[in-house]
């Protein structure tokens, strides 16, 4: 859980640092507060599969949060993956090494916000 003051709050983002798991494993994504997972963002390799190479994303994978999504408070962040697709042995796995969410704030004085 993490605590969130909203107030003046204008946009969010979350970013993960990541080893992308069993070789094979596949859609790792996050969950907000129960909202649908959203995939974390993959690294580019030449063939256009990921999830076929080892992998470790640090500080890359940024995803704009929709600010809909926090709540004033306590916030749950989850995180998930499906299943391996080649190289299977039925256990698709990653491991989240850390993660940030940042949230930007208008320090426009309120009374000369538009």
């Amino acid at each position: 859980m993490l605590k969130f003051n909203l107030d003046g709050a204008v946009a969010a983002e979350l970013s993960v640092q990541y080893w992308g798991g069993h070789i094979g494993t596949s859609e790792q994504s996050f969950s907000v507060n129960g909202s649908e997972y959203i995939p974390l963002v993959q690294p580019i390799v030449p063939d256009g599969n990921p999830e076929c190479y080892f992998r470790t994303v640090l500080g890359e994978a940024r995803h704009p949060l929709c600010m809909d999504l926090l709540a004033p408070g306590d916030n749950e962040f989850r995180f998930t993956c499906g299943p391996q697709l080649k190289y299977s042995f039925d256990w698709g796995f990653y491991w989240v090494y850390s993660f940030t969410v940042r949230v930007y704030l208008d320090l426009t004085p309120p009374d000369d916000r538009v």
